[in-house]
């Protein structure tokens, strides 16, 4: 029967069911690892695409292929991880690292793909210097190739005279060279509309590991419905992994732990969140770290996928806790030992470095409102007492334009942002778990009836940001909706995003930001700079704030670069004088000294 599976290549559904069957019978009479059970799969998969094939050629009304892997996510991811798993089968069966480069490749193509379909969707086309005549074009060009493909394809397969096919494929050859010139030419014309839509370049392993320093690794997670696969590179390997994926109960249970007050009862609390942050660093972070020298590196780059977004690796304990004595301070920590950031995707990471706009100086533009505007006003959002104190702390470190108090609108921040590489704002915000593009930055009332005192994530994708770094001091930034690859709220131009995970208690918040400007105007990487901070704070706090709540929600996102810093050059300036000035005294020193002699 099963020979004979495969000759029905006229019906796709057929072809589908007969390697399922397929599948069920090798499993149950082989090894799961068995060379023939990766065959099987390979044709899963590939019946899965054909039938993905034939699905996105009926959809003729649907503009762009990225958008309809999203209308049909389910389906459209449900192939990408069969995929995924034969790569990950064949490369474990032969370690042929042509199915590693192929499964991260594929990784960063599906993350990416969520990525530019949420920036495209709400970036308006004004904003992208295009005319309306050529989107209609682009549109109704997409539509006859689609239409043209559906006729092509029912042709075929209903065995029709090859002089009707010949004529739909000229037609479809003509139409192809139509729109390949149309797409040439917004491509020169139009780089920002070519490059949101239609660049899907990522970076391949090599690519990766031409970019990474000797001390750093990358690890990625891919997540299917019932495992998570990730790959660890450094400057010298790479591996891909299989791991059991991670239930939304493990990660709700740290959440919960680092969340929820530990006043009621410490001593439980503190075992809790010991257990809780050991057992899920096991499940998620220990198969990976295997595969480092952890001697020479001792940074990481994280892109997590799904439920991996939702927390801090940095609250992980690497080692289990045994002792009852509450002491949070002491506490191995994976901060202790990793300076950690995260991206999207490698791809958007790195890519966004690349691009970055080199400034002289890191001038801060800071906002901290007092008062909310009056339709936000709720019980949940309490006044933030010290973030005045945040932003004069910037003062001493940075020089800097703080809007306090009133003059903390949206407005201000729409009109002065364009001048400034650093963005500093100790506000609250609001997050829409349904649509995170909603989610909205809560400035103070303004008298301007054009801006409402809230500013969405979907608005930062049409201003055009030239920052370097944005620190979202607010509560609860870090969070929003689990769609596949999407991971966290995406920055919206920023090659860098300092953000929070969990509403945070805004006098702690004020102490740790102190510290992190000290360690960025010294010259320090964003990421060394929080981690330094975290330190900082821990040695100084009091013990009532020793508990991670109220420090370790902030993260790293995108670049870690240092920042440029007048105050940094000025003091390397000072310190080279001071060195000449005291070279010079020493050499005088010694000629009287050779004088006397």
């Amino acid at each position: 029967m099963m020979s004979l599976c495969y000759e029905f290549n006229g019906n796709d559904k057929r072809q589908l069911e007969c390697a399922k069957y397929n599948i069920n019978i090798k499993t149950k009479l082989l090894n799961p690892n068995h060379p023939q059970i990766a065959k099987a799969y390979i044709r899963l998969a590939r019946a899965f695409a054909k039938l993905e094939m034939l699905a996105q050629s009926n959809l003729s009304n649907i503009g762009y292929r990225i958008n309809e892997s999203l209308i049909q996510s389910g389906e459209y991811y449900r192939i990408i991880e069969a995929y995924q798993r034969t790569l990950f089968t064949l490369y474990n069966l032969s370690l042929n690292k042509s199915h590693l480069a192929e499964a991260y490749l594929t990784s960063e193509i599906t993350k990416a793909s969520t990525i530019h379909q949420s920036q495209y969707y709400y970036s308006s086309v004004k904003y992208l210097g295009i005319s309306e005549d050529l989107i209609t074009e682009e549109a109704i060009l997409k539509k006859e190739l689609s239409f043209l493909q559906s006729k092509k394809i029912e042709l075929v397969k209903n065995n029709a005279n090859q002089t009707e096919i010949h004529k739909v494929q000229n037609k479809l050859f003509n139409k192809h060279k139509s729109y390949d010139s149309l797409i040439s030419h917004l491509e020169q014309n139009y780089p920002e509309y070519y490059n949101l839509k239609y660049n899907f370049d990522v970076l391949s392993i090599e690519e990766v590991q031409q970019k990474l320093k000797s001390n750093e690794a990358l690890i990625e997670y891919f997540n299917g419905n019932d495992q998570t696969y990730v790959f660890t590179i450094t400057k010298d390997t790479a591996t891909f992994q299989a791991m059991p994926l991670v239930k939304y109960d493990r990660i709700e249970k740290l959440r919960n732990t680092l969340t929820n007050s530990a006043l009621k009862n410490p001593s439980q609390a503190y075992m809790d969140y010991s257990k809780a942050a050991y057992q899920l660093f096991k499940e998620i972070l220990a198969t990976p770290l295997k595969n480092i020298d952890t001697t020479k590196i001792n940074t990481l780059r994280i892109i997590p996928d799904g439920l991996l977004g939702l927390i801090p690796f940095e609250t992980l304990l690497t080692q289990p806790v045994h002792k009852q004595a509450e002491d949070y301070r002491s506490l191995p920590y994976l901060f202790k030992k990793f300076n950690i950031s995260y991206g999207y995707s490698a791809t958007s990471m790195f890519k966004f470095n690349e691009h970055k706009k080199s400034v002289s100086s890191a001038q801060v533009l800071a906002f901290a409102p007092s008062e909310l505007t009056p339709s936000v006003k709720t019980a949940d959002l309490a006044p933030l007492k010290s973030n005045l104190q945040e932003v004069f702390h910037l003062n001493n470190y940075f020089d800097h334009h703080n809007l306090t108090g009133e003059e903390a609108t949206e407005t201000a921040f729409k009109e002065k942002i364009k001048d400034y590489p650093i963005a500093h704002l100790a506000m609250h915000a609001i997050i829409d778990d349904e649509d995170p593009m909603y989610s909205k930055l809560l400035f103070a009332p303004s008298k301007d009836t054009l801006e409402d005192g809230m500013l969405h994530t979907f608005e930062l994708y049409n201003m055009r940001l030239n920052t370097q770094m944005v620190v979202l001091s607010a509560c609860n930034t870090g969070s929003g909706k689990l769609q596949k690859g999407e991971g966290v709220i995406a920055y919206a131009g920023s090659p860098s995003v300092v953000m929070s995970h969990w509403a945070v208690d805004d006098k702690s918040t004020a102490e740790l930001m102190k510290h992190f400007y000290k360690h960025l105007s010294n010259g320090h990487p964003k990421d060394v700079a929080l981690r330094n901070a975290k330190l900082d704070f821990l040695k100084n706090a009091p013990p009532i704030y020793h508990h991670p709540y109220y420090w370790n929600n902030f993260v790293v996102m995108g670049d870690p670069a240092p920042v440029a810093s007048e105050w940094y050059g000025w003091k390397i300036v000072v310190a080279l004088r001071t060195a000449m000035f005291f070279a010079m005294i020493l050499a005088i020193s010694n000629r009287h000294k050779m004088i006397k002699y």
